[in-house]
């Protein structure tokens, strides 16, 4: 899709092929829309990814003179995330840490937002079975296990790595209702 249409997704096309950014842009025409906005997501299939299908969400644009109004549009956008996975019938996902790479959301903010998502969720009964935290960096994956902590979820550590697939390896932070595990975790 064009710059503006979802945002910068060069690494996502380029790993997963053409595939995506047609069946992006064939979802946007479908919609009769030039773009999503932010809270919005959506999905295609996987294209050349090792996962079943790709949900693209579009985060809010950082603007500190709406904090608490881009916190929001953070934490739905992670809710339809979930409730998109429920609607498709899977039981696990993989959140990258939205909106704060080009959108300059910050990381603290953000892990603590993606947190009380996760931890809303898992209160209504409605988490699935397997969230995985995933980044590049390690510092946010640390943030992601404070605010884990402090909600009073017990956590497990965990340095295993995936052995079947070694192209590009990054920490993860990944919980389920009973555990949190910090191991790395593929992502191509």
């Amino acid at each position: 899709p064009p710059r503006s249409t979802l945002f910068p997704y060069t690494t996502l096309f380029r790993s997963g092929g053409p595939n995506i950014g047609l069946e992006c842009k064939q979802y946007l025409k479908n919609a009769g829309r030039p773009s999503l906005v932010a809270g919005e997501v959506m999905s295609t299939s996987p294209g050349n990814l090792p996962c079943k299908r790709v949900i693209h969400a579009v985060g809010p644009r950082w603007r500190s003179s709406s904090a608490l109004n881009c916190e929001q549009e953070l934490k739905n956008c992670v809710t339809n995330c979930f409730d998109q996975l429920e609607i498709e019938g899977f039981r696990s996902i993989a959140i990258p840490p939205i909106s704060t790479g080009v959108f300059r959301f910050p990381i603290d903010r953000a892990a603590q937002v993606v947190i009380q998502a996760i931890m809303s969720r898992d209160g209504e009964n409605k988490l699935p079975a397997k969230v995985v935290l995933i980044d590049t960096k390690q510092g946010s994956l640390h943030l992601y296990k404070t605010y884990l902590d402090s909600s009073g979820a017990s956590p497990i550590l965990d340095n295993v790595t995936d052995s079947e697939m070694r192209k590009k390896t990054t920490e993860s932070c990944e919980y389920t209702p009973t555990a949190i595990c910090l191991h790395p975790v593929v992502i191509i």
